[in-house]
C-alpha cells in the first residue's frame, strides 16, 4: 500500500513537471518583454562592466539568475527552472502550515493554482516574479520554523529579485510577531526586521556605490502612470477588472460566493485560523499595491496563492473540484465584458491600452491566447534587447 502511494505521488509530480516542460518548449523565454531587459542588464554587466537596471531601481538578483541561466544555457533551461521554482513556492507555502498537512489537499492546492491559466502562464516566463515568489515562500517557510537567520537571508533575496516584495516581507514578519507574542518578544522582532533590512542593503548598496551614475533615483521616471493618472475614477475600474480576469471569468463569482458563505457561517473559525492570521495582511498589502499600480496582474500572484490556500482549508473537496473545473474551462472558452483598444497592435511593442467600452462577448480561451503570444520570442526590436545578444542554440 505504501509503495503504491509513493509511486502515485511520483507520477503526480512527474506529470506536473512534464506539463510545465511542455509549455516551456512552447514559450521560449516567455511572453514577458521585461525578460529581455533582465538578460540585457546581465550581458551589459559582464561584457562592458556597466550596470544599467532592467527596470526601476534594478532587480539585481533576478538579473543575475535569469541572465546567467539564459546566457549559458538558453531559453529552455531558464524558463523551465522559473516554472520549477514557482511550483516549489506552492509546496513551500503549503508546508508552512504543516500542522494541517494532508497529502490529498496539497495536490488539490497545486492543481487549483496551476489550473488558473493566467497564474500558470505568467510563471512560465524567464522573469523576476517566480524567483521573487520562491525566495519569499522559502523565507516564509523558514520563519514559521523559527530559522530566523536563513529566513532573513531569503527574504532579502526576494526583495533583490523584485523590490515591491519588501512590503510583503515586512507584512509577514509583523504578522509572525503579532501571532506569536507569547514567545516572540519585541527584541527578537526587531532583530528579524533589521536582519532582513541589512540583507537587502548588502544586495543593493554595492551596485549603487559603484554604478550610481547609471541608476535613476527619480520615482516618477521609473513608474508608469496608469490611465488618466492616480485617481479613483481611473484606478478602481482597472483594479476590479484585472482581479476579475486573474481569479477567472467563471471562477471569480464562485470564489466570491464561497468566501461570503463560509465567512457568514464560520466567521469565528476562519478568523481564528492560523492560515488566515498569517495571510490576511499580505493579501491586503498585495491588493493595495495592485490598486495603486494596476499594471501587470503578476503583482497579485502572492495574494491569489494565499487566498487559494485559505480556500483549500475551509472548503469541501467538491467545491474545490468545481473551482478547478471552472478554471480549466477558461483555458478553452472565455468571455470578456469590455473591448479594449490598444495603442500598438504589434506584439513586439509595449501593451498600452488607450480606451475601453462595454461589449460582452465570448472568445477563445487563455490557452489559445497564450499560443498567440509565443511569437514574442521572434521580436528583434530595441525594446527586446535587439534580438537578445546571447546564443540561443548550442
Amino acid at each position: 500500500m505504501y509503495l503504491k502511494k509513493k509511486i502515485s505521488n511520483l507520477f503526480f509530480y512527474f506529470l506536473i513537471l512534464s506539463f510545465g516542460y511542455y509549455f516551456t518548449l512552447l514559450k521560449g523565454y516567455g511572453s514577458d518583454g521585461d525578460t529581455f531587459g533582465l538578460i540585457n542588464t546581465f550581458v551589459n554587466f559582464i561584457e562592458n562592466d556597466n550596470y544599467s537596471p532592467s527596470r526601476g531601481y534594478g532587480h539585481p538578483i533576478a538579473e543575475l539568475i535569469i541572465g546567467l541561466l539564459s546566457f549559458n544555457f538558453g531559453a529552455t533551461v531558464s524558463t523551465f527552472l522559473s516554472f520549477i521554482v514557482f511550483f516549489l513556492s506552492l509546496i513551500l507555502f503549503y508546508f508552512s502550515f504543516d500542522e494541517f498537512f494532508s497529502e490529498d489537499k496539497l495536490k488539490v492546492f497545486i492543481i487549483l493554482c496551476l489550473s488558473n491559466s493566467l497564474l500558470l502562464f505568467d510563471n512560465i516566463n524567464s522573469s523576476d516574479f517566480p524567483w521573487s515568489l520562491f525566495f519569499f515562500s522559502l523565507g516564509f517557510f523558514l520563519m514559521r520554523k523559527e530559522q530566523y537567520f536563513f529566513c532573513c537571508m531569503f527574504f532579502a533575496l526576494s526583495v533583490g529579485c523584485r523590490y515591491n516584495f519588501i512590503i510583503f516581507v515586512y507584512a509577514a514578519i509583523f504578522s509572525h510577531w503579532v501571532i506569536n507574542l507569547g514567545h516572540l518578544n519585541f527584541q527578537k522582532f526587531g532583530i528579524i526586521s533589521l536582519g532582513t533590512f541589512f540583507g537587502i542593503l548588502i544586495i543593493f548598496l554595492p551596485l549603487y556605490f559603484f554604478y550610481s551614475e547609471g541608476i535613476s533615483f527619480s520615482f516618477h521616471d521609473r513608474v508608469a502612470v496608469p490611465g488618466q493618472g492616480y485617481n479613483i475614477e481611473s484606478l478602481f475600474p482597472r483594479f476590479i477588472y484585472k482581479n476579475f480576469k486573474l481569479f477567472g471569468v467563471y471562477t471569480s463569482f464562485a470564489i466570491l460566493f464561497f468566501i461570503l458563505k463560509e465567512f457568514f457561517y464560520n466567521k469565528k473559525k476562519i478568523l481564528n485560523s492560523i492560515i488566515f492570521k498569517y495571510s490576511i495582511l499580505i493579501i491586503l498589502a498585495n491588493l493595495i499595491i495592485f490598486f495603486i499600480f494596476p499594471a501587470k496582474i503578476s503583482y497579485l500572484h502572492s495574494g491569489i496563492i494565499l487566498i487559494y490556500l485559505i480556500l483549500v482549508f475551509i472548503l469541501k473537496k467538491k467545491y474545490l473540484y468545481l473551482l478547478i473545473v471552472l478554471n480549466f474551462l477558461q483555458w478553452f472558452v472565455s468571455y470578456d465584458l469590455i473591448k479594449i483598444t490598444y495603442k500598438h497592435q504589434d506584439i513586439c511593442k509595449p501593451i498600452h491600452a488607450i480606451s475601453a467600452k462595454i461589449d460582452p462577448h465570448y472568445k477563445l480561451g487563455e490557452y489559445f491566447s497564450m499560443l498567440e503570444k509565443t511569437s514574442i520570442k521572434d521580436c528583434f526590436s530595441e525594446s527586446f534587447s535587439k534580438g537578445l545578444p546571447i546564443k540561443l542554440d548550442y
